[in-house]
């Protein structure tokens, strides 16, 4: 505070930096100072804030006429001129023409309504709003915290609050519905009553897909999982898994499933009944049914067939192959050769290109009535120079039977020491002593001349052109023709008898020797 001693009075009145300072130096001014900022200022041609119009005058002018900047009229003046401005009789409306705005306040249920044109357009409540004419409108219910859409009289849209739901599209037919109510929140994009789209949000954050044809679900997706399709019996349906445990695609048909394709393993076929094809990371299996693996294949090792029973399996690790009866081997095929362990039937054609056949069995049978040796010989004649049979007498020198080429015959006997082999006719005589015929190179019997033995009688006979040229027997000797010149002897009488020309001339006996004449 400070006193002015001309004035004889205060000039300022302060506190810190904020004060009112009185000046008159001529004209009278009253400054108004805030923490050092000049906030108001008075003379006598007003007053004036920091900032805007310098105000000279409180007015009474109902009518405003002046338009004056320096001017503010009183309460009064303000009703006069509005009242003047609205005009018309009833003061709860404002209108012009057949357009107006009308307020009506019973105490308690009070109302705003917009008419352009007679028709209405929208009215106003605390619990409700609406805009727009009978037929379309939007309608905001503030009472239960929901906007509605009408169009044709149709509500085509609805709109509730954070815990309410929401509808673009009629309440029926093709709409979108969002439901807030629901957990999880849901939004629904309806083609028909029964065909939709949901999508619901999920508590991670994420959202889950979902389609609807007819009440049936044939689509879901979500953060981890798509399935497309229904799983009954009737139908298929296609899933997968491409995060967390399980992660793959599978396909069922009928309930079942038919296909199912993991991360490590793919699977083919009914699993409910096991008949499938299975490919896991190292090996790939065919079943028949749950028990009966019919395929089994990895890298080193492939099975075929029923395994533990009859099947076939291909061993790369050590280049085997192995054929199974009732999981016994039968067939072995290696790189050293092939192993037959039990029967060997052949009903086609058996063609060994090998140097070597070798058979250890005690018997070899065949039903062919030709066995052909040296077959496929380019050359003529046996170019190997002998093509036969050997066998094997163990510590004992082998014996031969074989065809020598260079001597054109067949020669038998032990290595190295071979003798050939001697043919005969077609027709041999009867107890014919065979004889060495050089320009056939075989043996016969058949002529006029030969010697005949007869086993059974006991005898033997030589013929020269078909006579008998001597008979013996075991008590009778014969030497000279039966009917010409001979000498017989006779055991059973001691007697020893010539004859000439058929006539005896003469004996020799114990009693001596006796001419005939």
């Amino acid at each position: 505070m400070s006193y002015n001693p001309d004035w004889n009075r205060l000039d300022e009145i302060f506190a810190g930096d904020s004060k009112v300072q009185v000046i008159d130096t001529g004209a009278g001014q009253v400054l108004v100072t805030v923490d050092g900022v000049s906030v108001a200022n008075f003379t006598v041609d007003g007053f004036q804030l920091a900032s805007g119009a310098r105000i000279n005058e409180i007015s009474t002018d109902g009518t405003l006429s002046d338009n004056s900047d320096d001017a503010v009229p009183t309460e009064k003046a303000v009703k006069t001129y509005v009242d003047s401005q609205i005009g018309g009789t009833t003061t709860n409306r404002i209108e012009q023409g057949d357009s107006y705005v009308e307020v009506t306040d019973t105490g308690s249920n009070g109302t705003i309504s917009f008419v352009t044109d007679s028709n209405d357009i929208g009215s106003f409540t605390s619990s409700t709003q609406r805009i727009g004419d009978s037929e379309t409108y939007i309608t905001n219910d503030t009472s239960n915290a929901r906007v509605t859409i009408t169009s044709g009289i149709n509500e085509v849209a609805y709109f509730g609050s954070t815990m309410d739901m929401q509808r673009i599209g009629p309440s029926s037919g093709a709409r979108l519905e969002i439901d807030n109510n629901s957990n999880p929140t849901t939004a629904k994009l309806y083609g028909g009553n029964d065909n939709y789209l949901v999508i619901e949000q999920s508590s991670d954050g994420g959202a889950t897909l979902r389609y609807f044809e007819n009440a049936q679900e044939i689509i879901y997706a979500d953060s981890s999982t798509i399935t497309l399709g229904q799983d009954t019996s009737t139908t298929s349906k296609l899933i997968q898994k491409y995060s967390g445990s399980g992660m793959g695609l599978t396909l069922k048909v009928a309930g079942d499933v038919v296909f199912e394709a993991l991360e490590a393993t793919q699977t083919l076929g009914l699993q409910s009944s096991g008949a499938v094809i299975t490919k896991d990371t190292n090996e790939v299996i065919i079943q028949a049914d749950a028990s009966n693996v019919i395929f089994k294949g990895t890298t080193s090792l492939v099975t075929v067939g029923q395994d533990n029973d009859t099947f076939i399996s291909l061993d790369q690790a050590n280049d085997q192959v192995v054929i199974r009866v009732a999981n016994q081997p039968q067939v072995l095929v290696e790189t050293t050769g092939t192993t037959i362990y039990d029967n060997l039937t052949v009903t086609g054609d058996l063609l060994i290109d090998g140097t070597t056949f070798t058979v250890h069995n005690q018997e070899v049978t065949t039903s062919d009535n030709i066995i052909v040796l040296n077959y496929g010989e380019p050359g003529a004649g046996v170019t190997a120079g002998q093509s036969g049979i050997e066998v094997d007498r163990g510590t004992l020198t082998n014996y031969q039977f074989l065809f020598d080429e260079p001597t054109d015959t067949f020669r038998v006997g032990e290595i190295g020491d071979l003798q050939a082999v001697a043919t005969r006719e077609d027709n041999p005589g009867s107890n014919r002593v065979p004889w060495w015929n050089n320009s056939e190179n075989r043996f016969d019997t058949i002529g006029d001349t030969y010697i005949t033995v007869d086993v059974s009688g006991n005898s033997i006979s030589a013929f020269i052109n078909t006579v008998s040229t001597f008979d013996l027997q075991e008590n009778t000797q014969r030497f000279g023709p039966s009917s010409g010149t001979n000498v017989s002897l006779d055991q059973n009488t001691d007697v020893i008898s010539f004859m000439s020309n058929g006539s005896g001339i003469a004996t020799i006996s114990s009693s001596g020797f006796a001419l005939s004449t």
